[in-house]
């Protein structure tokens, strides 16, 4: 199929990043290299601002107008905390740099082509099943970085590649074995990942996405029929991932017992507002988020702008301010993705990202409402998920700083949004000419009445 350009180049950088992305930002294997070529996106949206007609410009910043806003938000912030040129751009790179992909896919393009370009990404995403299992015969059960694999990109790679799946089953795209296919070797990811999460967020997604699923699309008919087999895979779940990790079980090896008690008593102390270290600093993410929002409310330069971007990313790196994190904030492990925004650039840029991020949700929810397709319906019920899970999980389990998970999740959002564009133009035409027949025939009408 021929691709418009800027989708070809996209999908190429996106794929990139997605399988070796991980490896350049963590080893910093041939950095400054790896940057120029995630500064194209950056190219083709000057190009796109400098080419696009007055009205599609503005339709574009529109759609974007969360995230324009923050901008003269963050040049007050960095004023105010004197932040230098370098702290700035490197701030904005681990910060905002993926969202410009997401206006960089509003151009007008085919829905085929935006169809296959979910259905690469779908592809380069299966990729990551097979890279687990590398992963863990090279390292176990561990956050080494490989692929999208890694720190809590695992977590957020897991629940997002098991929401469209299993949003993909329930619309008929798939079948059971195919799901449960899927399932497992996703699962499997979680696991080389050691990802403690997803044992509360897999079966949280299974919940919610089938509540929407039910609600929004009024299919309580068969309700149960997918019910049983969603519980069963998700009890399955529960229990073979306590086994396997061991954090999770008593005796802390790979298949040891399942013990309820014992996880109950995990799962509190890991959310625990009491969770310190013995020199005071905040240990958990409950405890580093009461921290932070203490530091937001006693002053009101930082509520509003932060406490500048050199707070976190120093030198290019954001370990390199890991430090700064203990003796400003005593905050030693914990930075979700509210504390990350908030704390260096205000609450209300914080406030918007959320919203952003949220809107998947929002435009998911009336793809799966309204698509008549039921490819796009899926689509939509699998990010309404996605969106539920860069907002409220990032903002309260962690940032995701890996340029492959935000990114991706932008371009898909991009699609997303040019498909909704497109269903309420064609509601447009449809209704218009509704109303052009109408008035036709009440003149045809009136006239055979002044006949008679």
């Amino acid at each position: 199929m021929k691709l418009h350009m800027t989708t070809t180049i996209i999908l190429i950088v996106l794929g990139l990043n997605i399988l070796f992305g991980s490896l350049v930002e963590l080893y910093s294997v041939s950095r400054y290299g790896w940057g120029a070529l995630n500064m194209i996106p950056l190219g083709l949206f000057i190009l796109q601002i400098l080419f696009a007609s007055p009205e599609e410009s503005l339709r574009n910043c529109n759609k974007g107008i969360l995230l324009i806003l923050c901008i003269p938000l963050l040049l007050i912030g960095f004023v105010i905390n004197q932040a230098s040129w370098g702290d700035s751009i490197n701030a904005m790179r681990w910060s905002f740099f993926q969202f410009v992909l997401f206006f960089v896919m509003l151009n007008k393009v085919p829905e085929a082509e935006l169809k296959y370009a979910v259905k690469v990404i779908f592809f380069l995403c299966v990729l990551q099943i097979p890279l687990g299992v590398i992963k863990f015969f090279l390292w176990g059960s561990t956050e080494n970085a490989l692929g999208m694999l890694g720190h809590s990109s695992t977590s957020f790679f897991v629940g997002i590649a098991i929401s469209f799946v299993l949003a993909y089953y329930l619309i008929k795209q798939i079948n059971f074995l195919r799901f449960l296919v899927l399932f497992v070797g996703f699962s499997f990811c979680g696991f080389a990942g050691g990802k403690r999460a997803l044992l509360l967020l897999i079966p949280l997604i299974m919940i919610l996405e089938f509540m929407i699923y039910t609600y929004y699309g009024q299919r309580w008919k068969v309700f149960l029929r997918y019910l049983i087999p969603i519980v069963l895979v998700g009890a399955v779940f529960i229990y073979i991932f306590v086994r396997l990790i061991p954090t999770l079980n008593p005796e802390h090896t790979i298949w040891g017992t399942f013990e309820w008690e014992h996880l109950i008593t995990m799962v509190e102390n890991h959310t625990s507002t009491e969770q310190y270290s013995v020199n005071d600093t905040a240990t958990g993410r409950t405890s580093a988020l009461c921290m932070g929002m203490r530091v937001l409310q006693e002053d009101v330069s930082v509520c509003f702008f932060g406490m500048g971007p050199q707070l976190f990313v120093r030198d290019g790196s954001y370990d390199a301010a890991e430090q700064s994190q203990m003796n400003l904030l005593n905050i030693e492990y914990g930075i979700n993705g509210f504390l990350w925004y908030g704390l260096q650039f205000g609450l209300p840029v914080a406030i918007l990202v959320f919203l952003f991020f949220l809107l998947g949700t929002y435009w998911g929810v009336q793809a799966f409402r309204r698509a008549p397709e039921p490819f796009w319906k899926a689509y939509g019920l699998g990010m309404a998920m996605a969106g539920l899970i860069m907002s409220f999980f990032q903002y309260y389990y962690s940032m995701s700083k890996n340029f492959a998970i935000t990114g991706t999740y932008c371009v898909m959002l991009g699609i997303l949004c040019q498909y909704v564009r497109g269903l309420n133009a064609s509601n447009k035409i449809e209704v218009h000419q509704s109303s052009k027949e109408y008035a036709s025939s009440s003149s045809a009408f009136h006239t055979i009445n002044q006949r008679y």
